[in-house]
């Protein structure tokens, strides 16, 4: 797509931003889209403003009952409400393992992650959670945590993508924009004050989006009320024992998820002290690389846009690149 003009910073932000909500075919409230402006601040009145009147960005995005997404793309709109609908459902029918995960001991921060906190989870089968753990004790509440599922029959409801310990909140990666929107997406249940935390201790967020920080997350959920009294008498009593098992379980359950994805082939796992990272299927890099492509061909990419992809996904773009030059020299 060739453009005849371009745009001035907060327009092609703007358009950015539905671009990448595009690729999870998520339209956006205007709301929505203040907080996932990459690398530009501005006021979110500026970018309702923008969205209503900018002649520009009106050849390239409608809106549908406060909504905005690409040209001809209105039926997302019906899909969102009805995500929203099913996830809500799943989240209801569910609540009672929520509750029990939040109160089990050296639990910290239970959050909803992934298309879970934005209400349009893909899968209505699965309920996508960040974990934060006691310092030390990230081994032992994802044993806790399987232990439980399983007694009450929704192993393969509760995804936790992510668990670390409070000492290991900080991506280890340096991180990416596809992280980022991760991050910023999070949706606590309980200990809202470990995802303030968490993105102190990773500043290369906020200036990433720097909209998203300033205005905290979204109320999506209420917070499950917390039952400290009770996590603290079991994290007390079962001392000893739970000491003996984060060290058993870091090796036994360690070596038996790493052999599950080395067995995956396209798995995104990290398992360290105090740190699982079980994506099971990682699209980071398939997403990232698209919305690269899009940026390019609407004549949005820049040199910082390019380097807000991460270090590891700018490698594997000049790889591909490298790549696709040698298949034209051989041509």
């Amino acid at each position: 797509m060739t453009q005849v003009a371009q745009p001035d910073e907060l327009t092609g932000a703007i358009l950015r931003a539905i671009l990448y909500a595009d690729l999870f075919d998520f339209p956006m409230r205007a709301e929505e889209i203040h907080r996932q402006l990459l690398l530009v601040r501005a006021d979110l009145g500026d970018v309702a403003q923008r969205l209503r009147s900018d002649v520009w960005l009106h050849d390239k995005i409608e809106e549908t009952g406060g909504l905005y997404h690409l040209i001809g793309r209105s039926a997302l709109c019906e899909r969102r409400n009805r995500q929203r609908e099913q996830t809500d459902a799943l989240i209801q029918r569910h609540i009672t393992v929520l509750r029990l995960l939040s109160a089990m001991p050296y639990v910290r921060m239970v959050a909803f992650s992934g298309g879970t906190s934005r209400k349009n989870s893909v899968n209505d089968n699965d309920l996508d959670l960040f974990i934060v753990a006691e310092k030390g004790r990230a081994w032992t509440v994802y044993t806790l945590m399987v232990v439980l599922a399983r007694a009450l029959g929704c192993r393969d409801v509760l995804c936790a993508n992510y668990l670390v310990d409070r000492v290991h909140v900080t991506v280890p990666d340096g991180g990416d924009l596809f992280t980022g929107h991760e991050l910023m997406a999070l949706r606590p249940l309980i200990g809202e004050r470990w995802l303030a935390h968490m993105v102190q201790k990773n500043a290369w967020v906020e200036r990433l989006m720097p909209n998203a920080s300033a205005r905290g997350p979204e109320r999506l959920w209420e917070s499950l009320p917390a039952e400290p009294l009770l996590r603290r008498g079991l994290e007390l009593g079962l001392w000893p024992q739970l000491w003996l098992l984060e060290r058993g379980a870091r090796t036994f359950l360690g070596r038996r998820l790493q052999g599950q994805a080395d067995r995956a082939g396209t798995a995104d796992v990290l398992l360290r002290p105090g740190i699982l990272k079980l994506h099971t299927t990682d699209n980071r890099g398939d997403i990232v690389t698209k919305y690269r492509d899009r940026l390019h061909e609407w004549g949005l990419l820049e040199d910082r846009f390019e380097r807000a992809l991460g270090k590891r996904l700018r490698r594997r773009h000049k790889t591909r690149a490298a790549a696709q030059g040698l298949g034209g020299e051989r041509s």
